[in-house]
Protein backbone atom coordinates (compact mmCIF):
# COMPACT_ATOMS: atom_id res chain seq x y z
CA UNK A 1 0.00 0.00 0.00
CA UNK A 2 1.41 3.20 -0.84
CA UNK A 3 0.77 6.84 -1.72
CA UNK A 4 0.59 8.67 -5.12
CA UNK A 5 4.70 9.27 -5.06
CA UNK A 6 5.61 5.28 -4.40
CA UNK A 7 6.41 5.93 -1.09
CA UNK A 8 5.03 3.36 1.54
CA UNK A 9 2.27 4.58 3.76
CA UNK A 10 2.91 4.40 7.46
CA UNK A 11 1.17 1.88 9.71
CA UNK A 12 -1.02 4.62 10.93
CA UNK A 13 -2.05 5.64 7.65
CA UNK A 14 -2.84 1.92 6.59
CA UNK A 15 -4.76 1.56 9.76
CA UNK A 16 -7.09 4.78 9.00
CA UNK A 17 -7.72 3.70 5.54
CA UNK A 18 -8.90 0.19 6.75
CA UNK A 19 -10.69 1.80 9.21
CA UNK A 20 -12.27 4.40 6.73
CA UNK A 21 -13.87 1.75 4.48
CA UNK A 22 -14.74 -0.66 7.42
CA UNK A 23 -15.39 1.39 10.91
CA UNK A 24 -16.28 -1.95 12.80
CA UNK A 25 -12.90 -3.79 11.72
CA UNK A 26 -11.14 -5.04 15.36
CA UNK A 27 -7.68 -4.71 15.60
CA UNK A 28 -6.91 -8.63 14.94
CA UNK A 29 -8.96 -8.41 11.94
CA UNK A 30 -7.06 -5.42 10.86
CA UNK A 31 -3.55 -7.23 11.63
CA UNK A 32 -4.75 -10.02 8.99
CA UNK A 33 -5.29 -6.91 6.60
CA UNK A 34 -2.16 -5.41 6.44
CA UNK A 35 0.57 -7.24 5.24
CA UNK A 36 4.10 -7.89 7.63
CA UNK A 37 2.63 -7.34 10.65
CA UNK A 38 0.86 -10.13 13.29
CA UNK A 39 -1.54 -9.31 16.04
CA UNK A 40 0.83 -10.80 18.76
CA UNK A 41 3.40 -7.92 17.74
CA UNK A 42 1.49 -5.05 16.61
CA UNK A 43 -1.66 -5.70 18.65
CA UNK A 44 -1.50 -2.99 20.91
CA UNK A 45 -0.13 -0.43 18.42
CA UNK A 46 -3.33 -0.86 16.04
CA UNK A 47 -5.75 -0.53 19.04
CA UNK A 48 -4.37 2.86 19.95
CA UNK A 49 -4.38 3.87 16.10
CA UNK A 50 -7.91 2.92 16.26
CA UNK A 51 -9.11 5.20 19.30
CA UNK A 52 -7.26 7.65 17.72
CA UNK A 53 -9.05 7.12 14.63
CA UNK A 54 -12.75 7.32 16.59
CA UNK A 55 -11.53 10.88 18.09
CA UNK A 56 -10.87 12.76 14.96
CA UNK A 57 -13.47 15.28 14.69
CA UNK A 58 -11.64 17.43 12.96
CA UNK A 59 -10.87 15.26 9.84
CA UNK A 60 -13.95 13.69 10.67
CA UNK A 61 -12.62 10.19 9.56
CA UNK A 62 -15.22 7.32 9.09
CA UNK A 63 -18.13 9.70 9.54
CA UNK A 64 -21.20 10.41 7.12
CA UNK A 65 -23.45 12.26 10.00
CA UNK A 66 -26.98 12.43 9.66
CA UNK A 67 -27.80 15.43 10.68
CA UNK A 68 -26.29 18.43 11.80
CA UNK A 69 -25.74 19.40 15.27
CA UNK A 70 -28.81 21.60 15.63
CA UNK A 71 -31.31 18.92 15.18
CA UNK A 72 -33.04 18.44 18.72
CA UNK A 73 -33.45 14.79 18.65
CA UNK A 74 -32.16 11.74 16.17
CA UNK A 75 -32.21 8.23 15.91
CA UNK A 76 -32.11 5.23 14.15
CA UNK A 77 -35.18 3.01 13.48
CA UNK A 78 -36.26 -0.11 12.38
CA UNK A 79 -38.76 -2.99 12.98
CA UNK A 80 -38.21 -6.52 13.79
CA UNK A 81 -40.24 -9.28 11.97
CA UNK A 82 -42.94 -10.65 14.52
CA UNK A 83 -41.91 -13.85 15.10
CA UNK A 84 -38.54 -12.28 16.18
CA UNK A 85 -40.30 -10.15 18.60
CA UNK A 86 -42.34 -13.15 20.17
CA UNK A 87 -38.75 -15.19 20.72
CA UNK A 88 -36.71 -12.35 21.90
CA UNK A 89 -39.47 -10.95 24.47
CA UNK A 90 -40.30 -14.70 25.56
CA UNK A 91 -36.53 -14.79 27.16
CA UNK A 92 -35.63 -13.39 30.27
CA UNK A 93 -33.23 -10.25 30.64
CA UNK A 94 -30.61 -10.69 29.32
CA UNK A 95 -27.50 -9.01 30.71
CA UNK A 96 -27.28 -5.45 29.54
CA UNK A 97 -31.23 -4.81 29.21
CA UNK A 98 -33.54 -3.51 31.78
CA UNK A 99 -37.56 -2.93 31.67
CA UNK A 100 -38.69 0.99 31.05
CA UNK A 101 -40.67 2.24 33.68
CA UNK A 102 -43.00 4.17 31.31
CA UNK A 103 -46.69 3.07 30.00
CA UNK A 104 -45.47 2.29 26.59
CA UNK A 105 -43.36 -0.85 28.44
CA UNK A 106 -39.75 -1.24 26.07
CA UNK A 107 -36.76 -3.13 26.79
CA UNK A 108 -33.42 -0.51 27.31
CA UNK A 109 -29.85 -1.29 26.45
CA UNK A 110 -27.40 1.28 27.08
CA UNK A 111 -23.57 0.99 26.38
CA UNK A 112 -20.53 3.40 25.46
CA UNK A 113 -21.89 3.52 21.91
CA UNK A 114 -25.49 4.96 22.91
CA UNK A 115 -28.58 3.14 23.48
CA UNK A 116 -31.01 0.82 21.82
CA UNK A 117 -35.10 1.04 23.04
CA UNK A 118 -37.46 -1.72 21.62
CA UNK A 119 -41.11 -2.03 22.17
CA UNK A 120 -43.35 -4.66 21.84
CA UNK A 121 -44.54 -4.11 18.72
CA UNK A 122 -41.08 -4.99 17.55
CA UNK A 123 -40.23 -1.00 16.69
CA UNK A 124 -36.25 -0.37 17.63
CA UNK A 125 -34.98 3.22 18.53
CA UNK A 126 -31.02 3.18 18.15
CA UNK A 127 -29.24 6.39 19.57
CA UNK A 128 -25.76 6.83 18.56
CA UNK A 129 -23.14 8.75 20.47
CA UNK A 130 -21.09 10.93 18.33
CA UNK A 131 -19.74 10.88 15.67
CA UNK A 132 -23.00 8.91 14.31
CA UNK A 133 -22.66 6.68 11.31
CA UNK A 134 -24.04 3.67 9.93
CA UNK A 135 -21.21 1.25 11.12
CA UNK A 136 -21.77 1.97 14.96
CA UNK A 137 -25.32 1.98 14.62
CA UNK A 138 -25.27 -1.66 13.32
CA UNK A 139 -22.41 -1.99 16.14
CA UNK A 140 -24.54 -1.19 18.59
CA UNK A 141 -27.78 -3.19 17.41
CA UNK A 142 -25.55 -6.44 17.16
CA UNK A 143 -24.47 -5.65 20.68
CA UNK A 144 -27.78 -5.65 22.34
CA UNK A 145 -29.47 -8.61 20.32
CA UNK A 146 -26.80 -10.89 18.76
CA UNK A 147 -24.37 -10.92 21.24
CA UNK A 148 -27.15 -11.50 23.67
CA UNK A 149 -28.63 -14.54 21.42
CA UNK A 150 -32.07 -12.33 20.92
CA UNK A 151 -31.21 -13.09 17.28
CA UNK A 152 -29.22 -15.82 16.01
CA UNK A 153 -30.20 -15.44 12.60
CA UNK A 154 -27.64 -13.03 10.10
CA UNK A 155 -30.73 -12.67 7.95
CA UNK A 156 -32.59 -11.23 10.17
CA UNK A 157 -30.20 -8.31 10.92
CA UNK A 158 -29.58 -7.91 6.69
CA UNK A 159 -33.26 -7.52 6.77
CA UNK A 160 -33.11 -5.05 9.62
CA UNK A 161 -30.07 -3.08 8.35
CA UNK A 162 -32.16 -2.67 4.58
CA UNK A 163 -34.78 -0.92 6.22
CA UNK A 164 -33.12 0.91 8.74
CA UNK A 165 -34.66 4.44 9.06
CA UNK A 166 -33.29 7.49 10.08
CA UNK A 167 -35.98 10.01 12.25
CA UNK A 168 -34.98 13.70 13.11
CA UNK A 169 -36.19 16.09 14.90
CA UNK A 170 -35.36 19.91 14.13
CA UNK A 171 -36.30 22.90 16.37
CA UNK A 172 -35.89 26.50 15.63
CA UNK A 173 -36.58 29.43 17.88
CA UNK A 174 -38.72 32.03 17.35
CA UNK A 175 -38.58 34.23 20.72
CA UNK A 176 -42.44 34.12 21.27
CA UNK A 177 -45.40 31.74 21.44
CA UNK A 178 -46.55 30.25 18.24
CA UNK A 179 -49.92 29.46 17.28
CA UNK A 180 -50.58 25.53 17.40
CA UNK A 181 -50.28 24.20 13.56
CA UNK A 182 -49.16 21.35 12.29
CA UNK A 183 -49.30 20.41 8.37
CA UNK A 184 -49.27 16.54 7.22
CA UNK A 185 -49.37 17.54 3.75
CA UNK A 186 -45.89 15.88 2.99
CA UNK A 187 -46.21 12.96 5.37
CA UNK A 188 -46.79 10.18 2.95
CA UNK A 189 -45.25 10.85 0.00
CA UNK A 190 -41.56 13.09 1.77
CA UNK A 191 -42.08 11.37 5.72
CA UNK A 192 -41.86 15.22 6.19
CA UNK A 193 -43.76 17.05 9.07
CA UNK A 194 -44.30 20.76 10.41
CA UNK A 195 -45.10 21.71 13.43
CA UNK A 196 -45.47 24.62 15.32
CA UNK A 197 -46.69 26.42 18.91
CA UNK A 198 -47.29 22.54 20.22
CA UNK A 199 -46.68 21.82 24.74
CA UNK A 200 -43.65 20.82 24.25
CA UNK A 201 -42.11 23.70 22.13
CA UNK A 202 -44.56 26.51 22.35
CA UNK A 203 -42.12 29.04 21.25
CA UNK A 204 -40.49 26.92 17.82
CA UNK A 205 -40.81 25.80 14.64
CA UNK A 206 -40.33 22.11 14.07
CA UNK A 207 -39.35 19.34 11.38
CA UNK A 208 -39.86 16.18 11.74
CA UNK A 209 -37.97 14.13 8.47
CA UNK A 210 -37.74 10.47 8.50
CA UNK A 211 -35.75 9.02 5.32
CA UNK A 212 -33.51 5.57 4.84
CA UNK A 213 -30.40 5.28 6.59
CA UNK A 214 -28.76 3.74 3.11
CA UNK A 215 -28.53 7.74 2.08
CA UNK A 216 -25.61 7.70 4.24
CA UNK A 217 -23.70 5.26 2.35
CA UNK A 218 -24.64 6.79 -1.04
CA UNK A 219 -23.01 9.89 0.49
CA UNK A 220 -20.08 8.56 1.13
CA UNK A 221 -19.68 6.60 -2.27
CA UNK A 222 -20.84 9.90 -3.87
CA UNK A 223 -17.51 11.62 -1.51
CA UNK A 224 -15.05 8.90 -2.60
CA UNK A 225 -16.01 9.19 -6.06
CA UNK A 226 -15.50 12.93 -5.91
CA UNK A 227 -12.63 13.23 -4.09
CA UNK A 228 -11.30 9.97 -6.82
CA UNK A 229 -11.94 12.49 -10.11
CA UNK A 230 -10.71 15.32 -8.46
CA UNK A 231 -7.43 13.35 -8.19
CA UNK A 232 -7.89 13.93 -4.16
CA UNK A 233 -5.81 11.72 -1.08
CA UNK A 234 -6.60 11.43 2.18
CA UNK A 235 -5.25 14.80 2.93
CA UNK A 236 -8.25 16.00 1.37
CA UNK A 237 -10.74 14.72 4.49
CA UNK A 238 -8.81 17.32 6.97
CA UNK A 239 -11.30 20.15 5.94
CA UNK A 240 -13.92 19.89 9.19
CA UNK A 241 -17.56 18.76 7.64
CA UNK A 242 -19.32 21.04 10.15
CA UNK A 243 -21.29 20.47 13.37
CA UNK A 244 -22.68 16.96 14.75
CA UNK A 245 -25.14 16.20 16.92
CA UNK A 246 -25.38 14.10 20.16
CA UNK A 247 -27.36 12.40 22.19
Amino acid sequence: MTEHSGIPLSLRKRVFKLLDKDPLLKPMQICNLIEGITYEQNGEVVTQYKKQWKKEYKSQRGLIRSCPDDVHNVFYKGVLPPNVVRDARSKPLPFGWRLSRSKNKFWLFKSTLGRVRFFETGTVEIFVRKPANLGKCMQLFCDAFTKNYLITDIRVVDQFKAGLMIRFHATYKTGQRLPYMKITTFEDTHRLIFVSGDSTHPDCYEIIKEYSAEVEQARRLFEELRLGLLGGNGDARSKPLGRDYSI
